[in-house]
């Protein structure tokens, strides 16, 4: 169905001062903000231009946030992407099914 989005995370805080944001994926095994070019913040899409995975989640950074101000305003909000946009194999499980 279009525009079914899943959550797979959360907005744990801003990171640095170029508007970057720490994302933690409920999966912590999950590649998949390296895999898709667009997310969901709090019900807003937004592109992403850069995303790292690193030992504390995931650095992001997202098309039109380029300040510490406009990433801390993500904090707390939930990550979503469609499910269209997910690449899965026949036996992977989510956690909305």
């Amino acid at each position: 169905m279009p525009g079914d989005r899943i959550t797979i995370g959360g907005v744990a805080r801003a990171h640095g001062i170029k508007g970057e944001v720490v994302i933690v994926t409920h999966d912590p095994e999950s590649t998949t903000l390296g895999e898709v070019e667009r997310v969901w913040i709090g019900g807003v899409p937004r592109g992403i231009a850069n995303a790292r995975d690193t030992h504390r989640g995931w650095l992001v950074a997202l098309d039109g946030v380029a300040t510490r101000n406009d990433a801390e305003a993500l904090r707390g909000q939930p990550v979503e992407v469609e499910r269209a946009d997910l690449e899965l194999s026949e036996d992977d499980v989510l956690l909305a099914d």
